[in-house]
């Protein structure tokens, strides 16, 4: 996944008239309650990506982020309100280094492991928001500004998801 000049920062994904990040996104499958999603990354031109664990539209999403002054977070918007808090004791992404993530949500407890390093949060607004996208929200990858990320090896709840259905 990679943007380019018209992509930036905010997050107006489903407005294709925007400067927004760029998404990619599975347009046959979606997150069930309680899944859990993994993968291999690769940070090849910047550190200012992230990795949705479900997307409904722009007011209800939930993904984990990374960038270089922020560090690893979690960001979600629950009927367009949100935050972004920090995780705390992940290793940082090298360029052109591979690594390995897995992401899971049960009920307000969000697990985030990077490379084997595990850390997990308890927020209630997200038991809210999975029980709003209840089942439905899509999952995938996106880039701010022109920032290029490589993935592999997409699974969720072990089932390879990385075939062609997946959309701009």
């Amino acid at each position: 996944v990679q943007g380019g000049s018209n992509n930036s920062g905010g997050h107006s994904y489903g407005d294709a008239s925007a400067k927004a990040p760029a998404l990619l996104l599975d347009q046959d499958r979606t997150m069930p309650v309680d899944g859990t999603l993994s993968l291999t990354f690769r940070p090849v031109t910047s550190d200012n990506f992230g990795i949705f664990y479900m997307y409904g539209n722009d007011s209800n999403w939930l993904y984990i982020g990374y960038d270089s002054s922020s560090k690893w977070y979690y960001q979600y918007n629950l009927n367009g309100s949100g935050s972004y808090p920090q995780l705390t004791g992940l290793p940082a992404p090298e360029m052109g280094e591979e690594m390995t993530i897995e992401i899971s949500l049960s009920r307000e407890q969000l697990a985030v492991s990077v490379n084997g390093t595990k850390t997990s949060v308890s927020a209630p607004n997200l038991l809210t928001l999975a029980e709003k996208l209840d089942g439905s929200g899509k999952f995938g990858v996106k880039t701010n500004g022109a920032t290029k990320v490589e993935f592999a090896d997409l699974k969720v709840d072990g089932e390879n998801c990385m075939d062609d259905n997946w959309d701009w």
